[in-house]
């Protein structure tokens, strides 16, 4: 296969490789003749899609739909090494899809043809006493992005009204609770070379909008083994259904040096500059237009590709004041609904607003009450590798899996049997830094918290992935819900279960000399002080155990008792950063005090 692309240019060919840049023009996903083969899922939410299959010609011309979300130079096509494509265009189109009735015009225009009976709110400004007005008959048409209303009544007339006061609607039982709206599209079209009837093509691509979590559940078998078991849970928050898809769980995180920006491919067209003037006309119930360079968008397409949502917020207007519904995206009413105020009779729509026009934020967008739409674009173009980092990546290989749209799947993983062993933590931070606090900080009623945890050695096939773990005794009495941290293979990872209140550790510093004006460093003069610690350790379990017991601290270490000195990183100033560690045996009501000492440099 020869992955190409396309941007209205000749073609080029580089050794078997046919590269083409992809349009920016706007669409969203059709009837893709081209079916997913493989995903491989990361836990950023991100994930990479393979299709294949045949796209069948007409004048050398195919069609394949374009997921709405595809990273930034990550969409590819590949045919056989003997078809060249000329060029792709990538546009928007209009298709009917179904949906579920919310309000009330959704409920009109999936009910056409039927029997209705329809209440209007008259005299709303007029009179102080409004009234209704009824209605009933067959429904013959409704337009949702006028609001009118074709009605046939019982005596064979047919009236024409306006949506704009409608109260509410009495259906039979039969009716529909779905109806079909416009949505709009991405549709790839593809030219070739020459004439061919089909071909087959491949497509890959990285996008946003599924991910996944693992867990783990450890039961402890007996006193050495345990029973560690894998799951996870696919979270899958696109548009698409997945049927017995090859899937892959991948460990890690792909380098993406431009975030989750998305391709041109998927964008509707780029916000013009903040310099261009913007005017909101309401004309009839919900004509709305915006009016940017020439072109006229209608308000229920400007909904659909340009504003994402915002947020009407009632202001104080001078004059008399009622409140209406009509068309629109509103807050409170939902998609498809806004409140309107009629100000001395005459409708406006007042508030802040906030939206996005193609991939871009807009925000502080204001609505005055004579209509003008003010625009303070404020664009975040930094972009950023997301989720966690490991030398590679790791592939859990899933099967063949379905993943329904907007659902979330749990699916089991691995299981294994792992040894294990008791061990008590216990970690001492930098209570005293002398070098920035030049003073001793001790506090002698305080203990430090000790952690009975299970260490684990990770024999298994794969790494272990940071996620949560459920632990369980013998008897599956729940014993913890602690964090696994990512673990290569045949490495260690502990897991807290619990604080044990039986093992005592207390520390102490003292300073036990100074020299002074003791070093230069970048042209400063510091003074050398000497410091020991002691840590006392009291184990009044009945039995033996071992303590694992960590000491940070700024400064050289000079004496550690037994203990081994890390030096985590470069540090750059005059002291280092130090970490000393010991492993420390204790019989049951055993008594033991360690000492270390170490240096610090001070400015006088």
């Amino acid at each position: 296969m020869e992955f190409q692309a396309g941007l209205h240019l000749p073609y080029m060919t580089m050794k078997k490789t046919t590269l083409l840049a992809i349009a920016i023009l706007l669409s969203m996903g059709a009837f893709a003749q081209l079916q997913p083969t493989k995903l491989s899922v990361f836990s950023n939410g991100t994930f990479f899609e393979q299709k294949e299959g045949k796209l069948k010609f007409d004048h050398n011309t195919a069609h394949v739909d374009l997921p709405g979300s595809i990273l930034q130079g990550t969409f590819w096509l590949a045919g056989n090494s003997d078809i060249k494509i000329k060029q792709i265009d990538v546009g928007v189109d209009t298709v009917k899809k179904v949906k579920n009735a919310q309000y009330l015009d959704d409920f009109l225009a999936g009910n056409e043809g039927k029997t209705v009976t329809l209440r209007f709110i008259q005299n709303l400004i007029a009179s102080p006493n409004p009234t209704l007005r009824t209605l009933s008959g067959t429904l013959i048409s409704f337009n949702k992005q006028s609001g009118l209303i074709k009605l046939k009544t019982t005596d064979g007339k047919v009236i024409l009204i306006n949506a704009d006061n409608l109260n509410d609607i009495d259906l039979d039982a039969n009716a529909n609770d779905t109806f079909k709206d416009d949505t709009l599209i991405r549709r790839a079209n593809i030219y070739l070379d020459k004439t061919v009837a089909e071909a087959p093509f491949n497509q890959v691509s990285m996008q946003t909008g599924l991910q996944w979590q693992p867990s783990y559940f450890i039961k402890l078998e007996n006193d050495k083994d345990a029973r560690l078991i894998m799951k996870a849970t696919v979270e899958n928050g696109t548009e698409v259904s997945y049927d017995k898809i090859d899937l892959d769980l991948v460990v890690g995180s792909p380098q993406l040096f431009f975030g989750t920006a998305t391709d041109p491919v998927s964008h509707f067209f780029a916000p013009p500059p903040p310099s261009l003037s913007y005017n909101w006309d309401y004309e009839g119930d919900s004509d709305e237009e915006l009016d940017y360079r020439g072109a006229n968008f209608k308000s229920s397409r400007f909904r659909r590709a340009f504003t994402r949502d915002y947020t009407i917020a009632a202001t104080t207007v001078n004059g008399s004041m009622a409140k209406g519904q009509g068309g629109g995206y509103g807050s409170g009413a939902g998609p498809g609904r806004a409140d309107y105020y009629y100000i001395d009779g005459a409708k406006v729509s007042t508030g802040t607003y906030k939206i996005n026009i193609g991939n871009e934020p807009i925000s502080n967008t204001i609505i005055s009450s004579n209509n003008e739409l003010a625009l303070d674009i404020t664009v975040d173009k930094d972009y950023s590798s997301e989720g966690k980092k490991s030398a590679d990546l790791y592939y859990y290989k899933a099967g063949k899996v379905s993943l329904p749209k907007n659902t979330k799947t749990v699916l089991p993983i691995s299981q294994s049997t792992i040894a294990y062993k008791h061990v008590y933590e216990a970690a001492i931070g930098d209570i005293t830094n002398y070098a920035y606090n030049k003073a001793i900080l001790n506090d002698e009623a305080k203990t430090v918290d000790v952690f009975h945890s299970l260490k684990l050695t990770n024999k298994t096939a794969a790494p272990l992935t940071e996620a949560s773990v459920f632990v369980v005794n013998e008897n599956e009495d729940p014993i913890a819900q602690d964090k696994i941290t990512y673990t290569p293979i045949n490495e260690d990872v502990s897991i807290k279960l619990s604080k044990a209140i039986d093992v005592s550790v207390k520390s102490k510093e003292n300073e036990i000399g100074k020299d002074e004006k003791a070093r230069k460093f970048n042209k400063k003069t510091y003074d050398k002080v000497m410091l020991k610690g002691t840590v006392d350790i009291v184990n009044s379990l009945d039995k033996t155990i071992t303590l694992t017991l960590k000491k940070a601290l700024r400064g050289e270490v000079t004496k550690t008792d037994g203990g081994t000195v890390v030096k985590p990183g470069r540090f750059l100033d005059i002291n280092p950063i130090s970490l000393i560690k010991w492993d420390i045996d204790l019989k049951p009501g055993e008594k033991k005090t360690i000492v270390y000492e170490y240096e610090v440099y001070i400015a006088p």
